[in-house]
C-alpha cells in the first residue's frame, strides 16, 4: 500500500562503528541497550525490510522471544531470491515487493529497512530518512554502510548524544528536496 501520491516512504536505520562498520562475520559485534531502545522506539508499529541474513542474527539474539514476529509490534519482511518463507517473516523478493505486502491500513508511515549490505545500499539511494547511530569505538568490521553517500545527499537534521552512553551519537538525515 503506497502513500496518497502513490510512493512507499523508505527509512534506513542503522548503527556503524568510528570506521563506518556495522557487521562483523555477519553478526553485530556490539550491545549498546540505548541502540537497541532507539531501534525501537524508530521502528515500533513500522514495516521493517531485512537481508536472510540480518534475520537469522536477530533470531538468534531474541531466541524465543522472536515469536509470533521477529521483531516485535513490527511487520518483518526478509527479501530473498532463493527462499519461500521463513518463520515469523514474510519473504519478499525485492525491497519494492514490500509495498505490495503491506496491510490497507499501513498509511503513509515509512517502511524502515534495517540490513543487511545490498539492502542498505538500495536503502538509502530510496529512503526519504536514515537513522544512524554511531559508536565512538572500532570493533574490526568487516561490512560497511555507505556514509559517504548519506553525507552528500541528506542535510543532518538532528544529532545527540545518548543521555546514559557517551559512546553513542544518534544521528537523523534527511534527504534534499
Amino acid at each position: 500500500m503506497a502513500n496518497d501520491m502513490g510512493v512507499q516512504k523508505y527509512a534506513v536505520i542503522a548503527a556503524v562503528d568510528a570506521d563506518r562498520g556495522y557487521s562483523k562475520d555477519g553478526k553485530i559485534p556490539w550491545h549498546y541497550k540505548e541502540d537497541f531502545d532507539w531501534f525501537k522506539k524508530q521502528t515500533m508499529d513500522h514495516a521493517c525490510v531485512m537481508g536472510r541474513t540480518t534475520y537469522e542474527d536477530i533470531v538468534a539474539r531474541l531466541g524465543d522471544k522472536a515469536m509470533p514476529s521477529v521483531l516485535p509490534g513490527r511487520d518483518c519482511y526478509v527479501v530473498s531470491t532463493t527462499l519461500d518463507s521463513l518463520p515469523n517473516a514474510t519473504v519478499v523478493k525485492s525491497i519494492s515487493e514490500v509495498a505490495l505486502k503491506l496491510p490497507s491500513d499501513y498509511g503513509d508511515r515509512p517502511v524502515f529497512i534495517i540490513g543487511g549490505h545490498q539492502l542498505f545500499t538500495e536503502g538509502v539511494a530510496m529512503a526519504d530518512i536514515v537513522y544512524l547511530t554511531v559508536i565512538n569505538d572500532t570493533h574490526g568490521c568487516d561490512k560497511f554502510f555507505p556514509v559517504e553517500y548519506v553525507l552528500k545527499h541528506f542535510p543532518n537534521i538532528n544529532k545527540f548524544t545518548a543521555p546514559s552512553c557517551d559512546k553513542l551519537r544518534f544521528m537523523v538525515f534527511k534527504r534534499s528536496a
